[in-house]
Protein backbone atom coordinates (compact mmCIF):
# COMPACT_ATOMS: atom_id res chain seq x y z
CA UNK A 1 0.00 0.00 0.00
CA UNK A 2 1.57 3.65 -1.04
CA UNK A 3 1.04 5.82 1.92
CA UNK A 4 2.14 9.37 0.91
CA UNK A 5 4.90 10.98 3.77
CA UNK A 6 2.31 12.77 6.01
CA UNK A 7 0.72 8.90 6.52
CA UNK A 8 3.81 7.03 7.44
CA UNK A 9 2.50 2.91 7.13
CA UNK A 10 3.54 3.26 10.80
CA UNK A 11 1.16 5.59 11.84
CA UNK A 12 -1.38 3.86 9.60
CA UNK A 13 -0.47 0.67 11.63
CA UNK A 14 -1.05 2.63 14.83
CA UNK A 15 -4.61 3.45 13.96
CA UNK A 16 -5.22 -0.10 12.94
CA UNK A 17 -3.97 -1.18 16.73
CA UNK A 18 -6.13 1.66 18.24
CA UNK A 19 -9.34 0.77 16.40
CA UNK A 20 -8.55 -3.25 17.35
CA UNK A 21 -7.44 -2.53 20.99
CA UNK A 22 -11.03 0.39 21.55
CA UNK A 23 -13.16 -1.92 19.10
CA UNK A 24 -12.36 -5.39 19.13
CA UNK A 25 -12.53 -4.90 15.27
CA UNK A 26 -9.95 -6.34 12.76
CA UNK A 27 -9.08 -4.30 9.70
CA UNK A 28 -8.49 -6.52 6.77
CA UNK A 29 -5.85 -6.00 4.25
CA UNK A 30 -8.61 -5.28 1.43
CA UNK A 31 -10.10 -2.45 3.87
CA UNK A 32 -7.35 -1.05 4.13
CA UNK A 33 -7.09 1.76 1.70
CA UNK A 34 -10.88 2.36 2.43
CA UNK A 35 -9.87 3.23 6.09
CA UNK A 36 -6.93 5.49 5.11
CA UNK A 37 -9.43 7.89 2.74
CA UNK A 38 -11.67 7.85 5.58
CA UNK A 39 -9.08 8.94 8.03
CA UNK A 40 -7.75 11.41 5.72
CA UNK A 41 -11.59 13.18 5.01
CA UNK A 42 -12.12 13.22 8.59
CA UNK A 43 -8.71 15.34 8.96
CA UNK A 44 -10.69 17.61 6.45
CA UNK A 45 -14.02 17.74 8.38
CA UNK A 46 -12.26 18.37 11.47
CA UNK A 47 -9.48 20.87 10.48
CA UNK A 48 -6.70 19.15 11.90
CA UNK A 49 -3.22 19.83 10.17
CA UNK A 50 -2.37 16.07 9.63
CA UNK A 51 -3.30 12.99 10.68
CA UNK A 52 -0.66 12.42 13.40
CA UNK A 53 -3.05 15.38 15.21
CA UNK A 54 -5.87 12.68 14.31
CA UNK A 55 -4.46 10.20 16.05
CA UNK A 56 -4.14 12.19 18.87
CA UNK A 57 -7.55 12.89 19.22
CA UNK A 58 -8.61 9.33 19.48
CA UNK A 59 -6.33 8.47 21.79
CA UNK A 60 -7.32 11.38 24.37
CA UNK A 61 -9.91 11.17 26.96
CA UNK A 62 -13.02 13.28 27.18
CA UNK A 63 -16.31 14.11 25.36
CA UNK A 64 -14.32 15.18 22.62
CA UNK A 65 -12.53 12.15 21.59
CA UNK A 66 -15.64 9.34 22.82
CA UNK A 67 -17.87 11.50 19.74
CA UNK A 68 -15.29 11.02 17.35
CA UNK A 69 -14.75 7.54 18.08
CA UNK A 70 -18.68 7.47 17.62
CA UNK A 71 -18.30 8.84 14.29
CA UNK A 72 -15.35 6.83 13.09
CA UNK A 73 -17.26 3.84 14.12
CA UNK A 74 -19.90 4.84 12.07
CA UNK A 75 -18.38 4.98 9.28
CA UNK A 76 -16.14 1.26 9.74
CA UNK A 77 -18.92 -0.51 10.63
CA UNK A 78 -21.89 -1.20 8.52
CA UNK A 79 -23.21 -4.44 8.56
CA UNK A 80 -26.06 -5.32 7.06
CA UNK A 81 -28.94 -7.48 8.96
CA UNK A 82 -32.33 -8.46 8.21
CA UNK A 83 -36.19 -10.42 9.70
CA UNK A 84 -35.25 -13.76 10.72
CA UNK A 85 -31.47 -14.12 9.94
CA UNK A 86 -30.24 -17.51 9.30
CA UNK A 87 -33.59 -19.51 9.12
CA UNK A 88 -31.81 -23.03 11.00
CA UNK A 89 -30.79 -20.93 14.28
CA UNK A 90 -34.45 -19.22 14.38
CA UNK A 91 -35.97 -23.00 14.21
CA UNK A 92 -33.62 -23.70 17.10
CA UNK A 93 -35.04 -21.13 18.96
CA UNK A 94 -38.53 -21.13 18.06
CA UNK A 95 -38.47 -25.38 18.51
CA UNK A 96 -35.99 -25.75 21.30
CA UNK A 97 -34.44 -23.05 23.44
CA UNK A 98 -37.18 -20.94 23.91
CA UNK A 99 -39.73 -23.52 24.76
CA UNK A 100 -37.49 -25.00 27.38
CA UNK A 101 -36.73 -21.05 28.33
CA UNK A 102 -40.56 -20.56 28.97
CA UNK A 103 -41.30 -23.86 30.79
CA UNK A 104 -38.41 -23.13 33.22
CA UNK A 105 -39.35 -19.15 33.83
CA UNK A 106 -42.88 -20.21 34.42
CA UNK A 107 -42.10 -22.78 37.45
CA UNK A 108 -39.96 -20.22 38.68
CA UNK A 109 -42.29 -17.24 38.80
CA UNK A 110 -45.51 -18.53 37.88
CA UNK A 111 -47.33 -15.10 38.65
CA UNK A 112 -45.31 -13.24 36.71
CA UNK A 113 -42.55 -14.94 34.94
CA UNK A 114 -39.92 -13.00 33.83
CA UNK A 115 -37.36 -13.43 30.84
CA UNK A 116 -34.23 -11.29 29.56
CA UNK A 117 -32.56 -11.26 26.06
CA UNK A 118 -29.91 -9.76 24.88
CA UNK A 119 -28.96 -9.19 21.43
CA UNK A 120 -25.61 -8.28 21.14
CA UNK A 121 -24.19 -6.35 18.09
CA UNK A 122 -27.55 -5.79 16.75
CA UNK A 123 -26.80 -3.45 14.31
CA UNK A 124 -30.47 -1.50 12.85
CA UNK A 125 -32.25 -3.76 15.26
CA UNK A 126 -33.55 -6.44 13.06
CA UNK A 127 -32.41 -9.31 15.33
CA UNK A 128 -33.79 -7.99 18.24
CA UNK A 129 -37.36 -7.06 17.07
CA UNK A 130 -37.71 -10.68 15.38
CA UNK A 131 -36.71 -12.05 18.83
CA UNK A 132 -39.47 -10.15 20.06
CA UNK A 133 -42.03 -11.59 17.38
CA UNK A 134 -41.06 -14.90 18.25
CA UNK A 135 -41.47 -14.37 21.77
CA UNK A 136 -45.04 -13.29 21.04
CA UNK A 137 -46.01 -15.99 18.92
CA UNK A 138 -44.66 -18.54 21.25
CA UNK A 139 -46.15 -17.13 24.61
CA UNK A 140 -49.97 -16.74 24.65
CA UNK A 141 -50.42 -14.71 27.96
CA UNK A 142 -47.19 -12.70 26.89
CA UNK A 143 -48.74 -9.86 28.08
CA UNK A 144 -48.72 -10.84 31.63
CA UNK A 145 -44.96 -11.72 31.25
CA UNK A 146 -42.09 -9.68 32.22
CA UNK A 147 -40.59 -9.50 28.69
CA UNK A 148 -36.87 -7.69 27.98
CA UNK A 149 -35.03 -7.68 24.91
CA UNK A 150 -32.38 -5.31 25.11
CA UNK A 151 -30.38 -4.77 21.61
CA UNK A 152 -26.58 -3.30 21.82
CA UNK A 153 -24.16 -2.29 19.44
CA UNK A 154 -21.36 -0.01 19.46
CA UNK A 155 -22.49 1.96 16.63
CA UNK A 156 -24.69 4.63 17.57
CA UNK A 157 -26.19 5.64 14.23
CA UNK A 158 -27.08 2.09 13.56
CA UNK A 159 -28.63 1.94 17.14
CA UNK A 160 -30.80 5.36 16.26
CA UNK A 161 -32.30 3.87 13.43
CA UNK A 162 -33.30 0.86 15.70
CA UNK A 163 -34.80 2.63 17.73
CA UNK A 164 -36.74 4.52 15.15
CA UNK A 165 -38.10 1.03 13.37
CA UNK A 166 -38.57 1.92 10.06
CA UNK A 167 -37.03 -0.77 7.25
CA UNK A 168 -37.35 -0.70 3.85
CA UNK A 169 -38.43 -4.23 1.94
CA UNK A 170 -35.32 -5.43 1.76
CA UNK A 171 -35.09 -6.19 5.48
CA UNK A 172 -38.56 -8.34 4.89
CA UNK A 173 -36.24 -11.02 2.25
CA UNK A 174 -37.23 -13.78 4.12
CA UNK A 175 -39.76 -12.87 5.88
CA UNK A 176 -44.07 -14.06 5.20
CA UNK A 177 -46.06 -11.46 4.23
CA UNK A 178 -48.88 -12.68 6.90
CA UNK A 179 -45.97 -11.90 9.71
CA UNK A 180 -45.33 -8.58 8.08
CA UNK A 181 -48.85 -6.85 7.88
CA UNK A 182 -49.25 -8.34 11.29
CA UNK A 183 -46.48 -7.08 13.15
CA UNK A 184 -45.35 -4.07 10.46
CA UNK A 185 -47.22 -0.51 9.05
CA UNK A 186 -47.12 0.46 5.83
CA UNK A 187 -45.74 3.81 5.40
CA UNK A 188 -45.01 5.68 2.04
CA UNK A 189 -41.86 3.78 1.51
CA UNK A 190 -41.09 1.60 4.64
CA UNK A 191 -42.48 -0.60 7.17
CA UNK A 192 -42.51 0.70 10.78
CA UNK A 193 -42.48 -1.74 13.78
CA UNK A 194 -45.68 -1.90 15.86
CA UNK A 195 -46.11 -0.53 19.11
CA UNK A 196 -46.25 -3.57 21.07
CA UNK A 197 -43.27 -5.07 19.71
CA UNK A 198 -41.37 -2.23 20.13
CA UNK A 199 -42.08 -1.40 23.61
CA UNK A 200 -40.98 -4.76 24.03
CA UNK A 201 -37.00 -4.11 23.26
CA UNK A 202 -34.38 -1.36 24.31
CA UNK A 203 -31.38 0.21 22.16
CA UNK A 204 -27.89 0.80 23.91
CA UNK A 205 -24.54 1.29 23.60
CA UNK A 206 -22.30 -1.57 24.59
CA UNK A 207 -18.78 -2.08 23.36
CA UNK A 208 -18.26 -6.04 23.51
CA UNK A 209 -14.63 -5.69 24.23
CA UNK A 210 -15.34 -3.85 27.83
CA UNK A 211 -15.62 -5.79 31.04
CA UNK A 212 -18.09 -2.86 32.06
CA UNK A 213 -20.30 -0.63 31.06
CA UNK A 214 -22.07 1.57 32.23
CA UNK A 215 -25.03 2.06 29.98
CA UNK A 216 -25.32 -2.02 30.84
CA UNK A 217 -25.00 -2.27 34.57
CA UNK A 218 -28.73 -3.24 35.35
CA UNK A 219 -29.29 -5.54 33.00
CA UNK A 220 -27.28 -9.14 34.33
CA UNK A 221 -28.23 -12.90 34.40
CA UNK A 222 -29.80 -12.90 30.81
CA UNK A 223 -31.29 -16.07 29.50
CA UNK A 224 -30.44 -16.08 26.45
CA UNK A 225 -27.41 -13.72 23.97
CA UNK A 226 -27.43 -14.07 20.99
CA UNK A 227 -24.30 -12.77 19.23
CA UNK A 228 -24.10 -13.41 15.61
CA UNK A 229 -21.88 -11.83 12.34
CA UNK A 230 -20.18 -10.17 15.11
CA UNK A 231 -16.60 -11.96 16.20
CA UNK A 232 -15.92 -12.28 12.37
CA UNK A 233 -14.67 -9.11 12.66
CA UNK A 234 -12.72 -9.43 15.64
CA UNK A 235 -9.03 -10.36 16.58
CA UNK A 236 -8.63 -13.73 18.90
CA UNK A 237 -8.56 -11.64 21.95
CA UNK A 238 -11.51 -9.80 21.33
CA UNK A 239 -13.83 -12.58 20.86
CA UNK A 240 -12.21 -13.85 24.40
CA UNK A 241 -12.81 -10.94 26.11
CA UNK A 242 -16.41 -10.64 24.58
CA UNK A 243 -16.43 -14.42 25.91
CA UNK A 244 -16.11 -13.84 29.03
CA UNK A 245 -18.32 -11.12 29.44
CA UNK A 246 -20.95 -12.39 28.04
CA UNK A 247 -20.62 -16.01 30.12
CA UNK A 248 -20.69 -13.69 33.35
CA UNK A 249 -23.74 -12.17 31.94
CA UNK A 250 -25.94 -15.27 31.66
CA UNK A 251 -28.11 -17.15 34.13
CA UNK A 252 -27.26 -20.21 35.05
CA UNK A 253 -28.64 -22.59 32.56
CA UNK A 254 -28.74 -19.41 29.74
CA UNK A 255 -27.63 -19.77 26.23
CA UNK A 256 -25.32 -17.74 23.81
CA UNK A 257 -25.67 -18.40 20.17
CA UNK A 258 -23.07 -17.50 17.79
CA UNK A 259 -22.62 -16.99 14.02
CA UNK A 260 -21.33 -20.47 13.23
CA UNK A 261 -17.88 -20.49 13.01
CA UNK A 262 -17.00 -17.45 14.67
CA UNK A 263 -15.94 -19.13 17.85
CA UNK A 264 -13.07 -21.18 16.12
CA UNK A 265 -10.38 -21.88 18.34
CA UNK A 266 -11.66 -20.62 21.54
CA UNK A 267 -11.88 -21.83 24.85
CA UNK A 268 -15.32 -23.31 25.11
CA UNK A 269 -15.01 -25.53 28.16
CA UNK A 270 -16.81 -22.60 30.68
CA UNK A 271 -19.34 -24.04 28.36
CA UNK A 272 -21.71 -26.97 27.70
CA UNK A 273 -22.06 -27.27 24.13
CA UNK A 274 -25.01 -28.81 22.48
CA UNK A 275 -25.56 -29.56 18.77
CA UNK A 276 -28.35 -29.41 16.86
CA UNK A 277 -28.84 -30.17 12.93
CA UNK A 278 -29.26 -26.37 12.27
CA UNK A 279 -26.67 -25.20 14.62
CA UNK A 280 -24.14 -25.46 17.63
CA UNK A 281 -25.21 -23.52 20.60
CA UNK A 282 -23.62 -22.70 24.31
CA UNK A 283 -24.98 -22.99 27.85
CA UNK A 284 -23.71 -22.04 31.24
CA UNK A 285 -24.28 -25.11 33.05
CA UNK A 286 -26.71 -25.18 35.74
CA UNK A 287 -24.53 -25.74 38.94
CA UNK A 288 -25.50 -29.04 40.89
CA UNK A 289 -27.84 -30.62 37.70
CA UNK A 290 -27.75 -34.16 37.20
CA UNK A 291 -30.70 -34.80 35.62
CA UNK A 292 -30.24 -35.73 32.27
CA UNK A 293 -30.32 -33.13 29.19
CA UNK A 294 -33.95 -32.98 28.21
CA UNK A 295 -33.09 -30.51 25.14
CA UNK A 296 -30.48 -32.58 22.76
CA UNK A 297 -32.18 -32.87 19.87
CA UNK A 298 -33.24 -36.55 18.91
CA UNK A 299 -31.56 -37.07 15.59
CA UNK A 300 -27.47 -36.43 16.62
CA UNK A 301 -25.18 -34.09 14.18
CA UNK A 302 -22.02 -35.72 13.07
CA UNK A 303 -19.07 -33.38 14.36
CA UNK A 304 -17.96 -31.85 10.84
CA UNK A 305 -21.38 -29.87 10.70
CA UNK A 306 -20.45 -28.44 13.68
CA UNK A 307 -18.64 -26.15 11.49
CA UNK A 308 -20.06 -25.56 8.39
CA UNK A 309 -17.01 -24.19 6.71
CA UNK A 310 -14.43 -25.79 8.31
CA UNK A 311 -11.66 -28.04 6.14
CA UNK A 312 -13.58 -31.53 6.40
CA UNK A 313 -11.42 -34.44 7.47
CA UNK A 314 -12.70 -37.40 6.13
CA UNK A 315 -10.54 -40.49 6.64
CA UNK A 316 -10.13 -42.25 9.07
CA UNK A 317 -6.84 -43.00 11.05
CA UNK A 318 -5.07 -45.77 12.35
CA UNK A 319 -5.50 -46.49 15.96
CA UNK A 320 -1.73 -45.18 16.26
CA UNK A 321 -2.27 -42.07 14.60
CA UNK A 322 -2.93 -38.31 16.48
CA UNK A 323 -4.74 -35.58 15.19
CA UNK A 324 -1.49 -33.58 15.41
CA UNK A 325 0.03 -36.19 12.75
CA UNK A 326 -2.41 -35.27 9.94
CA UNK A 327 -1.16 -32.43 7.69
CA UNK A 328 -3.67 -29.25 7.66
CA UNK A 329 -3.64 -29.36 3.36
CA UNK A 330 -4.63 -32.85 1.42
CA UNK A 331 -1.99 -34.63 -0.20
CA UNK A 332 -1.24 -34.41 -3.51
CA UNK A 333 1.56 -34.50 -6.01
CA UNK A 334 3.57 -30.71 -6.01
CA UNK A 335 2.16 -28.46 -9.05
CA UNK A 336 4.50 -26.92 -10.80
CA UNK A 337 2.80 -23.36 -12.17
CA UNK A 338 3.50 -22.92 -15.73
CA UNK A 339 6.26 -20.46 -17.19
CA UNK A 340 3.68 -17.51 -17.58
CA UNK A 341 5.05 -14.25 -18.20
CA UNK A 342 3.33 -12.98 -15.28
CA UNK A 343 5.50 -15.37 -12.99
CA UNK A 344 8.71 -14.36 -12.02
CA UNK A 345 9.20 -15.77 -8.67
CA UNK A 346 10.91 -19.01 -8.63
CA UNK A 347 9.15 -22.38 -7.46
CA UNK A 348 11.57 -22.69 -4.25
CA UNK A 349 9.93 -19.00 -3.54
CA UNK A 350 6.23 -19.70 -4.34
CA UNK A 351 6.16 -23.24 -2.65
CA UNK A 352 7.83 -21.09 0.20
CA UNK A 353 5.20 -18.41 0.64
CA UNK A 354 2.56 -21.18 0.27
CA UNK A 355 3.67 -22.79 2.92
CA UNK A 356 3.73 -19.94 5.35
CA UNK A 357 0.34 -18.96 4.49
CA UNK A 358 -0.46 -22.54 5.39
CA UNK A 359 1.16 -22.20 8.63
CA UNK A 360 -0.71 -18.29 9.33
CA UNK A 361 -4.26 -20.10 8.73
CA UNK A 362 -3.12 -22.70 11.25
CA UNK A 363 -2.52 -20.79 13.73
CA UNK A 364 -5.69 -18.95 12.51
CA UNK A 365 -3.86 -15.53 11.63
CA UNK A 366 -6.40 -15.29 8.91
CA UNK A 367 -5.59 -11.61 7.32
CA UNK A 368 -1.87 -12.13 7.13
CA UNK A 369 -2.54 -15.47 5.46
CA UNK A 370 -4.89 -13.53 3.01
CA UNK A 371 -2.12 -10.95 2.31
CA UNK A 372 0.34 -13.54 1.34
CA UNK A 373 -1.72 -16.01 -1.14
CA UNK A 374 -3.38 -12.31 -2.25
CA UNK A 375 0.23 -11.23 -3.65
CA UNK A 376 0.59 -15.05 -5.29
CA UNK A 377 -2.59 -14.83 -6.89
CA UNK A 378 -1.82 -11.52 -8.73
CA UNK A 379 0.91 -13.44 -9.79
CA UNK A 380 -1.14 -15.57 -11.69
CA UNK A 381 -0.29 -19.03 -10.61
CA UNK A 382 -2.26 -21.93 -11.61
CA UNK A 383 -1.99 -23.68 -8.61
CA UNK A 384 -4.46 -25.99 -6.98
CA UNK A 385 -3.25 -25.67 -3.27
CA UNK A 386 -2.97 -21.79 -3.65
CA UNK A 387 -6.59 -21.71 -4.88
CA UNK A 388 -7.97 -24.34 -2.40
CA UNK A 389 -6.16 -22.33 0.75
CA UNK A 390 -7.12 -19.19 -0.61
CA UNK A 391 -10.92 -20.79 -0.24
CA UNK A 392 -10.13 -22.16 3.17
CA UNK A 393 -8.98 -19.01 4.19
CA UNK A 394 -12.07 -16.80 3.07
CA UNK A 395 -14.24 -19.15 4.78
CA UNK A 396 -12.96 -18.65 7.79
CA UNK A 397 -13.16 -15.26 7.81
CA UNK A 398 -16.74 -15.41 6.84
CA UNK A 399 -16.39 -14.85 3.24
CA UNK A 400 -18.55 -17.06 1.52
CA UNK A 401 -18.70 -15.99 -1.83
CA UNK A 402 -14.88 -15.67 -2.66
CA UNK A 403 -14.70 -18.79 -0.65
CA UNK A 404 -17.16 -20.66 -2.93
CA UNK A 405 -15.35 -19.08 -6.13
CA UNK A 406 -11.99 -20.24 -5.11
CA UNK A 407 -13.00 -23.36 -4.43
CA UNK A 408 -14.77 -23.85 -7.58
CA UNK A 409 -11.49 -22.77 -9.34
CA UNK A 410 -9.27 -25.11 -7.03
CA UNK A 411 -11.55 -28.27 -8.67
CA UNK A 412 -10.84 -27.11 -12.05
CA UNK A 413 -7.66 -27.22 -11.56
CA UNK A 414 -7.49 -30.52 -9.87
CA UNK A 415 -11.25 -32.05 -10.39
CA UNK A 416 -10.32 -35.58 -8.77
CA UNK A 417 -8.84 -34.40 -5.17
CA UNK A 418 -12.16 -34.58 -2.81
CA UNK A 419 -11.86 -32.08 0.22
CA UNK A 420 -13.06 -29.07 -2.08
CA UNK A 421 -16.60 -30.45 -2.89
CA UNK A 422 -16.65 -30.59 1.47
CA UNK A 423 -15.83 -26.99 1.56
CA UNK A 424 -17.87 -26.41 -1.32
CA UNK A 425 -21.16 -28.66 0.00
CA UNK A 426 -20.42 -26.47 3.72
CA UNK A 427 -21.17 -23.87 1.77
CA UNK A 428 -23.90 -24.30 -0.26
CA UNK A 429 -25.56 -25.81 3.12
CA UNK A 430 -24.59 -22.45 5.09
CA UNK A 431 -26.37 -20.08 1.96
CA UNK A 432 -29.38 -22.98 2.68
CA UNK A 433 -28.32 -24.70 -0.76
CA UNK A 434 -29.25 -28.18 0.68
CA UNK A 435 -29.82 -29.31 -2.89
CA UNK A 436 -26.23 -27.89 -4.10
CA UNK A 437 -24.58 -29.71 -1.02
CA UNK A 438 -25.69 -32.46 -1.49
CA UNK A 439 -24.55 -32.80 -5.58
CA UNK A 440 -20.92 -31.70 -4.09
CA UNK A 441 -21.31 -34.55 -0.93
CA UNK A 442 -22.39 -37.12 -4.02
CA UNK A 443 -19.61 -35.81 -5.92
CA UNK A 444 -17.51 -36.64 -3.09
CA UNK A 445 -18.34 -40.02 -2.67
CA UNK A 446 -17.98 -40.46 -6.42
CA UNK A 447 -14.45 -40.14 -6.18
CA UNK A 448 -13.76 -41.83 -2.64
CA UNK A 449 -16.17 -43.96 -1.91
CA UNK A 450 -15.71 -45.46 1.23
CA UNK A 451 -15.46 -41.37 2.52
CA UNK A 452 -17.17 -41.81 5.98
CA UNK A 453 -18.18 -38.33 6.63
CA UNK A 454 -19.87 -37.94 2.95
CA UNK A 455 -22.57 -40.57 4.25
CA UNK A 456 -23.38 -38.91 7.47
CA UNK A 457 -23.52 -35.69 6.12
CA UNK A 458 -25.84 -36.64 3.83
CA UNK A 459 -27.71 -38.27 6.29
CA UNK A 460 -27.96 -35.05 7.90
CA UNK A 461 -29.08 -33.23 5.12
CA UNK A 462 -31.80 -35.92 4.42
CA UNK A 463 -32.99 -35.20 7.71
CA UNK A 464 -33.68 -31.75 7.59
CA UNK A 465 -35.64 -32.37 4.31
CA UNK A 466 -37.53 -34.81 5.62
CA UNK A 467 -36.58 -37.65 4.13
CA UNK A 468 -35.89 -40.10 6.81
CA UNK A 469 -35.41 -43.10 3.97
CA UNK A 470 -32.42 -42.06 2.44
CA UNK A 471 -31.39 -40.61 6.03
CA UNK A 472 -31.49 -44.15 6.75
CA UNK A 473 -29.26 -45.72 3.90
CA UNK A 474 -26.18 -43.37 4.71
CA UNK A 475 -26.36 -43.86 8.19
CA UNK A 476 -26.65 -47.91 7.18
CA UNK A 477 -23.36 -47.51 4.78
CA UNK A 478 -21.36 -45.65 7.60
CA UNK A 479 -22.36 -47.96 10.09
CA UNK A 480 -21.20 -50.85 7.38
CA UNK A 481 -17.88 -48.77 7.02
CA UNK A 482 -17.21 -48.18 10.79
CA UNK A 483 -17.40 -52.05 11.71
CA UNK A 484 -15.00 -52.45 9.40
CA UNK A 485 -12.32 -50.27 11.38
CA UNK A 486 -10.87 -50.95 14.90
CA UNK A 487 -12.92 -49.39 17.53
CA UNK A 488 -10.79 -47.51 19.10
CA UNK A 489 -9.35 -45.78 15.72
CA UNK A 490 -9.03 -42.15 15.62
CA UNK A 491 -12.04 -39.98 13.44
CA UNK A 492 -10.41 -36.90 11.85
CA UNK A 493 -13.30 -34.68 13.18
CA UNK A 494 -11.61 -32.10 15.67
CA UNK A 495 -11.60 -33.78 18.64
CA UNK A 496 -10.45 -37.16 20.18
CA UNK A 497 -13.43 -39.04 18.70
CA UNK A 498 -13.08 -42.79 18.22
CA UNK A 499 -14.67 -45.14 15.43
CA UNK A 500 -16.66 -47.08 18.35
CA UNK A 501 -18.46 -43.43 19.76
CA UNK A 502 -19.30 -42.11 16.38
CA UNK A 503 -20.71 -45.73 15.36
CA UNK A 504 -23.02 -45.43 18.68
CA UNK A 505 -24.36 -41.93 16.99
CA UNK A 506 -25.10 -43.62 13.93
CA UNK A 507 -27.12 -46.40 15.70
CA UNK A 508 -28.87 -44.09 17.79
CA UNK A 509 -29.68 -41.98 14.52
CA UNK A 510 -31.06 -45.39 13.14
CA UNK A 511 -33.28 -46.26 16.17
CA UNK A 512 -34.61 -43.07 16.37
CA UNK A 513 -36.04 -43.00 12.94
Amino acid sequence: MSLSPSFSQSLFDGFVQRISTTTGLQIRPQDAPTLRQKIINRCRLLRLSSPEAYYELLSASGTESFREWQALISLITTGESYFFRDRGQFSVLRDRLLPELIQRQRQVSPERPTLKIWSAGCSTGEEAYSLAILLTELIADWQNWNLTIVGTDINQTALEKARQGFYGDWSFRWVDKTLIHRYFERTKEEWKISHQIAKLVQFRYDNLVEYFSPNFNDFAQVDLAICRNVFVYFDFAAIERSLQKIYQRLNPGGYLISGHTELQGQNLTQFQIKVFPESVVYQRPIVGRTEPDRTQPQIDSFLPLVNPVKQPKPLILSPEATLASVSASPKQPKLTPKKTETCSLPEEEIQSLITQAELLFQQKKYPQALTLVTELLEKKLPLFELFYLTARIHANLGNLKPASDYGSRAIELNPLIVEPYFLLAHIAEEEGNIEQAKHYLKRAIYLEPHTLSAYLELGSLYTKQGDMNRARKMWQIAVELLEHQPPQAKIESGKETTVAEVLAMVRKNLKNT
